[in-house]
């Protein structure tokens, strides 16, 4: 077991997970929240309206590139957007990231299955690998 505080509450918690950060799922949620910038006016937006705000930024940001963006409708789709440029295709995993204290990037769910990573920080977008 190792012992950590935690980022957001300041509270000492032991864990025998090396990568856990937070002490709950409460203060990983206001964290996310937090670094996003979206509560700095609304404490109350849901991660998912935070999911799906990163989504639309995303959206136009390509929009304004020059792409034609495609947005999935169901929340089980294996990414979140489609872009097309050139008649090249590309599939888009959206998240909501942040740069840790250490200067990592964080953004959960390892999980990918598309094949671009698009990264929204509060005042950036980082894709992953560039698009062409």
């Amino acid at each position: 077991m190792v012992t950590k505080v935690c980022p957001i509450c300041s509270i000492s918690f032991e864990t025998s997970n090396n990568s856990k950060i937070y002490c709950s799922k409460n203060c990983c949620y206001n964290n996310t929240k937090l670094q996003s910038g979206i509560t700095k006016y609304n404490a109350n937006i849901s991660v998912g309206t935070i999911g799906a705000i990163s989504e639309l930024r995303v959206a136009t940001d390509l929009l304004n590139k020059g792409y034609e963006v495609y947005r999935a409708l169901s929340p089980s789709c294996s990414g979140d957007l489609i872009a097309q440029k050139n008649n090249n295709l590309f599939k888009i995993e959206v998240k909501t990231a942040q740069i840790t204290k250490t200067g990592r990037l964080f953004y959960g769910n390892k999980n990918i299955r598309s094949e671009y990573l698009a990264l929204v920080l509060k005042n950036e977008i980082i894709y992953k690998p560039d698009l062409v």
